[in-house]
This record gives structure tokens, sequence and C-alpha cells, in this order.
């Protein structure tokens, strides 16, 4: 197996073992999200294009990216991550999505080019 496979296993651990603790399990689509928008994918519609996923499954990928809570088999849960931001995007209706300093963090010794843009 290639370093680069082991350093990709290793951040799927590491979500694996934080949304456990929270007693919840991290699905594909919102590993997914996360590497969209650390490729720099900024914008919720174009998370919906980029996946073939519906608004809600988005919304709700983000909503646990961000360390909002979630409904989990009817109970509350907090995400243990904080690992992408969001504000009003200027340009266009709704919000701009960037990697948090925590996602920085987590993807960065395996994406050595990332960096968390300018709000700009």
């Amino acid at each position: 197996m290639s370093n680069k496979a082991i350093e990709v296993a290793s951040i799927l651990a590491t979500l694996r073992r934080g949304t456990r603790a929270a007693g919840a399990i991290i699905t594909l689509p919102t590993t997914e999200v996360l590497l969209l928008v650390a490729g720099g994918v900024d914008h919720t519609a174009d998370l919906v294009k980029a996946t073939g996923s519906d608004r809600t499954q988005i919304t709700r990928a983000l909503q646990f990216l961000q360390g909002q809570s979630f409904p989990n088999h009817g109970r509350i849960r907090v995400s243990p991550f904080r690992l992408v931001e969001c504000r009003k995007h200027p340009h266009r209706k709704g919000h701009q999505l960037r990697l948090a300093p925590e996602g920085i963090a987590l993807l960065s010794p395996t994406f050595t080019r990332l960096h968390t843009p300018d709000w700009t």
C-alpha cells in the first residue's frame, strides 16, 4: 500500500473515532463533502452538483462538519468537529465555505498544499 493511501486511511480513522465518540457514524458523503471543500468548492449548490446528492444531504453533512448538533436515532448529538466554516457569500446567494483551522490540521499532513483561503 502506498504512503498516500495509508495517510488517507489515517484521516478516515480519525473521523471515524471522533464520530463514534459523539455517538454517530460519519458517512462517505460527509467525507466527500469535506474533501470537496478542501479542494476549493465553496458553495452548497456547487457541492450538490459535484456530488449528485440532494441539497438536504449536503446541508446535513455541512452541519456536521461545522460542529453543529444533529439528530441521530431520535437523539440530538453534538458533532466533535469544526472542520469547515462558513460566512455569507459575497457574490452569490447563500454561504461561502472553507476549511477551518482544525480541518487544515487534519488534512495538511496528507495534502501538503492545503491552506486556509482568505475570505475574498
